[in-house]
């Protein structure tokens, strides 16, 4: 089953002991309920925990900020993965006609604000999540929230303004 692989090749191997695949039947301590809000725009609704026990890995995994910083800091090493591979990995795909996809083995790679970037978003109904990372400044920007139809992107540009904005300050 994904759940063990998972579990064998990397959550344990880095200490992600708050990363599982989902299951509604599961209890789990301080799992967050997603939310989502109807037609109308102004009424909050519970989602259907079900439904994210159904995309497995893309969308049923359950994680913590926690342990997606392990995750980044792993991407710096070589523990899980080789140089090569993460160069792979990143390396946009290109069209026929050469015009880049900024898009790599399921991580946008676009630049932001002149800065390489790669990033990964994804939702589920009652949570939209953002991981983005920033590798020549050794940062990464986790947004994990458990409303459906919000803007990540926002609040991630947000956060990286922020950043870049003091390291902008700090320059010589």
């Amino acid at each position: 089953p994904l759940n063990d692989v998972l579990q064998t090749r990397i959550f344990k191997p880095l200490g992600m002991t708050q990363t599982r695949m989902s299951n509604p039947e599961d209890i789990i301590p301080h799992r967050a309920s997603g939310y989502w809000v109807d037609r109308t725009g102004a009424t909050l609704r519970n989602r259907d925990a079900t439904q994210t026990s159904s995309t497995l890995g893309a969308g049923g995994l359950l994680s913590s900020v926690h342990d997606m910083a392990k995750w980044d800091a792993s991407l710096y090493g070589s523990t899980l993965l080789t140089d090569a591979t993460k160069k792979a990995m990143w390396t946009a795909v290109s069209l026929p006609n050469g015009r880049s996809t900024n898009y790599a083995f399921g991580w946008d790679v676009s630049p932001y604000r002149n800065r390489p970037t790669v990033s990964h978003t994804g939702q589920v109904q009652g949570f939209v999540t953002s991981f983005t990372r920033l590798p020549e400044d050794g940062v990464a920007i986790i947004v994990l929230t458990n409303r459906y139809r919000i803007n990540v992107s926002r609040i991630r540009e947000v956060v990286a303004d922020t950043f870049l904005g003091t390291v902008a300050r700090q320059a010589p």
